[in-house]
């Protein structure tokens, strides 16, 4: 989560979240003559070894109807 250091309600709101500050950029955000630094916050998901994503879900990957569809060795 991105947010400017002077928003204190957002960092409450986000660290009550269980989001924890870990980098902040100098001088990121400007408001006229004024800046301020921007502030990353994370919050790290345990690890249960299952694949959040699956074989579909990236670029290119194909549904097994989208494979029958384009295998050229069914070409009738």
């Amino acid at each position: 989560v991105h947010v400017a250091d002077v928003d204190e309600d957002q960092k409450t709101l986000i660290r009550s979240a269980g989001f924890s500050e870990t980098v902040r950029l100098p001088d990121r955000i400007r408001d006229g003559d004024r800046s301020m630094d921007m502030l990353l916050f994370t919050s790290y998901i345990e690890a249960t070894g299952d694949s959040i994503r699956q074989r579909g879900d990236y670029y290119g990957g194909r549904q097994p109807w989208q494979n029958d569809r384009v295998d050229t060795r069914k070409v009738g």
